[in-house]
């Protein structure tokens, strides 16, 4: 003869919801809560024994307002959930003459490739290279409109256009618009300009020679 057994799954002793604990301290110690409806399913383990620790462990994961302490704690505010930091992405820079470089792999748009090295100038509003890289990522000069772009050094004149992706150290940005300059108004260098950085938050960490890129 067979037997079924049915297994129900019981929660574990000391388990509970954040929001029922929370309704339950308030009930014991005479507070209000506002904004309880923004607690999500999360679950706690057993109580502590101090209230204000066991709020700020229970509600670590919100934005919230302790309005007074014990014993005169009057409310507990719960803003809004909170939100986690953004994943940040790390390029090495090699310096030159004060200048953080960086290694970029460019796509462009025919699927052409190439890898360069770019200067990181905020003040330059697009990625800025030679004309001779034109050809290289599967751009016609006859295709492309006429721009004055802004560099640090300055207003040049160039070929605008958009290249399909631009990866420095694992941050991607996509169609990122690039200007062509002649090369002997760039001096042998091309630039990482806006057009790609403001994909991102960003911060050039000068004492390990690092740029650190966060997406918005």
């Amino acid at each position: 003869m067979l037997v079924w057994v049915l297994f129900l799954a019981l929660p574990a002793a000391g388990v509970d919801s954040v929001a029922a604990r929370l309704r339950a301290l308030a009930d014991s110690h005479g507070f209000r809560l506002v904004g309880i409806e923004k607690i999500g399913a999360d679950t706690t383990l057993a109580a502590q024994d101090d209230l204000v620790s066991e709020l700020r462990q229970l509600l670590a994961g919100y934005n919230h307002v302790l309005d007074g302490v014990p014993p005169t704690l009057r409310r507990v505010i719960i803003l809004s959930a909170k939100q986690p930091a953004p994943r940040q992405l790390v390029a090495n820079t090699t310096r030159r003459q004060g200048q953080h470089i960086v290694q970029a792999a460019l796509l462009g748009e025919r699927g052409q490739r190439a890898s360069v090295d770019l200067i990181v100038d905020t003040g330059a509003s697009s990625i800025v290279l030679p004309e001779s890289m034109m050809a290289t990522l599967g751009f016609d000069a006859q295709d492309l409109a006429q721009r004055r772009g802004q560099t640090v050094n300055g207003v040049v004149d160039g070929k605008i256009a958009s290249l399909a992706s631009v990866t420095v150290g694992g941050a991607v940005a996509r169609d990122v618009a690039v200007l062509f300059v002649a090369d002997d108004l760039l001096g042998g260098v091309s630039l990482l300009g806006m057009s790609f950085l403001d994909h991102f938050s960003f911060t050039i960490n000068k004492a390990e020679n690092k740029l650190v890129l966060a997406p918005r």
